[in-house]
């Protein structure tokens, strides 16, 4: 469908939201949404299946699929077992390939390491940066994802190991890392 009929239809927020859900979705993580909580998420393809809220609806998951269908096997493949297997309660969505920003594949690294599902975000105007702030492990971590990393991310330029973030997290002083297009920054002891 043309995408004028469809910001006609349902107005420019929801398709713009709709163009986020799909773009801010991990690689190797679904589009997930549950019919019995009317909650939508991302959770990744395999074992164990880490999953990640998000603040979208069941609309935005309608827009995405009219408007941004991916074009590959595994949408249908998914699409079908799903339907067989939750008795029409939950869908999925395969977003597009190697959408993701860099925001996402942290919070991604982060639920598989810490197996934490919720990352309540805040921004940092000064130095253009989100903020995650979480409990695991009896401590309270910060992540700073900038705005160049995040808004990067998806070119494919950025080499950074996101591996390397929990590590990081462990080491520092304060339970907090900084993370660029350049790098993962903390402080030593």
């Amino acid at each position: 469908m043309d995408e004028e009929l469809i910001i006609a239809k349902s107005g420019e927020a929801a398709v713009r939201m709709a163009r986020e859900l799909s773009e801010n979705c991990p690689p190797n993580y679904f589009i997930v949404e549950d019919h019995n909580t009317n909650t939508v998420y991302y959770k990744h393809a395999d074992p164990p299946h880490n999953i990640i809220k998000t603040r979208y609806t069941d609309e935005h998951i309608r827009i995405a699929h009219r408007s941004f269908l991916p074009q590959h096997e595994r949408y249908i493949r998914w699409d079908r077992m799903n339907t067989e297997a939750s008795d029409g309660k939950r869908d999925y969505y395969v977003p597009k390939e190697n959408t993701a920003n860099g925001l996402s594949v942290v919070k991604a690294e982060l639920a598989r390491q810490f197996r934490i599902t919720d990352f309540p975000e805040d921004r940092n105007m000064d130095v253009e940066t989100t903020i995650l702030r979480f409990d695991a492990e009896g401590k309270h971590y910060t992540v700073e994802v900038a705005d160049n990393f995040k808004d990067d991310y998806a070119s494919g330029q950025i080499r950074i190991d996101l591996r390397q973030i929990v590590p990081c997290l462990r080491a520092s002083v304060d339970n907090r890392v900084f993370v660029t297009s350049k790098g993962i920054e903390w402080n030593e002891a």
